[in-house]
């Protein structure tokens, strides 16, 4: 089975529906994914859903992956200085 992520028009597809006063699991079978998509994509917006912030959270955590640097900024000046100085 192969997954992906909501992208902006599924969400604005699912904050419509929910307008139109649709349950998540007829969202989910609109859309094609599981049940339980349409589930935790509401449980993380608290107070009422909004496709345009759900986007945002989106966004953000997506930045927030990855392997986080090592690079402090005093380590960042120590080499700059070695560089300068002597290092090549």
């Amino acid at each position: 089975m192969s997954y992906f992520h909501l992208t902006i028009t599924d969400r604005i597809k699912i904050e419509t529906y929910l307008e139109l006063g649709l349950k998540p699991c007829q969202i989910a079978s609109k859309l094609g994914v599981h049940k339980s998509t349409i589930s935790r994509e509401l449980r993380r917006c608290q107070n009422g859903y909004s496709a345009a912030l759900a986007q945002e959270q989106y966004d953000h955590r997506a930045k927030q992956k990855g392997r986080k640097s090592r690079l402090t900024p005093t380590l960042k000046k120590e080499i700059e200085d070695g560089l300068k100085s002597s290092w090549s």
